[in-house]
């Protein structure tokens, strides 16, 4: 026996398509009390997918709330017409008219960028975080600027520790960097992941102290920070891009060892001391994201895989607290108009 009404669902849905261009099917029921449906471009003669949500009621309340399952996120919705906001609003009212309660989503909204490399005949991509980029220089994540707050009372964490990133000593994050890099020298040419974890492994407590030095945070068990060869030489492009402060080399020289100084050596140009914070470094060259071409110039990829990679460094060691989950609500539209 149904426990929800799919017609009444259906019909509700529906009635906010025309101001928004899409219609709605529904893909899936069951009883656990919940109903799937694919949002869909109106415009379109195939019917392209735009959106999945789910419909959750509580059987005792009667109360619903939305889930957004995805939205042109995968590849057979990327050929949706309808912009990702209206998406966004067409959702958002049904709060409005209190049909539903709240709208739940995990953000893994993101850019993704390729340029050719004419030089080395190589394509240069890089996948652009949205929720962790686009908050760190606008102060929102794409969501956010929607009204979407994280859920469990997170956001103060998530506002302060960006905030604190932002304002960093930009030689004092190159030092940072370093100290984190050296641990996955494998020679004098290469990073490799595996190089670091075998190092962090036989002596965790010295490079905890080395790097909590630099920047304190909470983070002690490098044990489980587990990070790719592409995260690695990503971060490593701030160094080797914008250089290392001339009065920090002596400090990290005491402590390489002669391969990890052979390939700072080779890779790390030194530089004059800078009084700039990180996010003074890098505003000049971050262009709008509403300007980014989906393939850029070369030299604008390689920014966004130098910011991409460390500020995923920070994420990783929780120096960044990064909520998974987000919530629109009429609570949350007077929380932030407050």
């Amino acid at each position: 026996m149904k426990i929800m009404d799919f017609d009444e669902i259906t019909t509700v849905l529906e009635s906010q398509n025309h101001k928004y261009g899409v219609k709605v099917d529904l893909e899936d029921e069951d009883i656990q009390n919940r109903a799937v449906f694919h949002v869909i471009d109106a415009k379109s003669k195939l019917n392209n997918k735009c959106m999945k949500i789910r419909i959750n009621e509580d059987p005792t309340s009667k109360k619903k709330y939305m889930m957004i399952v995805s939205l042109k996120y995968h590849d057979y919705q990327k050929n949706c017409s309808v912009k990702p906001a209206h998406l966004v609003m067409w959702a958002q009212s049904f709060v409005h008219t209190k049909f539903i309660e709240y709208i739940e989503l995990e953000d893994a909204s993101r850019v993704d960028l390729e340029s050719n490399n004419a030089k080395e005949e190589r394509l240069l991509q890089v996948s652009i975080s949205l929720k962790i980029v686009r908050k760190f220089f606008k102060g929102q994540s794409w969501y956010e600027q929607f009204g979407f707050l994280p859920v469990n009372n997170y956001n103060n964490r998530y506002s302060t520790t960006f905030e604190k990133v932002r304002n960093l000593s930009f030689d004092q994050v190159c030092v940072f960097l370093w100290l984190i890099i050296r641990m996955y020298v494998k020679d004098e040419n290469t990073l490799n992941a595996v190089t670091g974890l075998d190092k962090i492994n036989d002596n965790a407590p010295v490079y905890f102290a080395f790097v909590n030095r630099i920047i304190n945070h909470e983070y002690t068990s490098f044990q489980d920070m587990i990070l790719s060869n592409v995260i690695l030489n990503n971060a490593l492009q701030n160094i080797v891009a914008y250089g290392f402060p001339k009065s920090r080399v002596k400090e990290v020289q005491t402590t390489n060892t002669k391969v990890e100084q052979a390939f700072f050596d080779k890779f790390v140009r030194i530089r004059r001391d800078s009084k700039k914070t990180l996010l003074q470094t890098w505003i000049p060259y971050a262009k709008s994201f509403r300007k980014i071409s989906i393939k850029p110039p070369e030299d604008v990829v390689l920014f966004y895989k130098a910011v991409n990679g460390t500020l995923t460094i920070f994420k990783l060691l929780d120096i960044l607290h990064v909520p998974v989950y987000f919530q629109y609500s009429i609570e949350n539209r007077r929380i932030q108009n407050m």
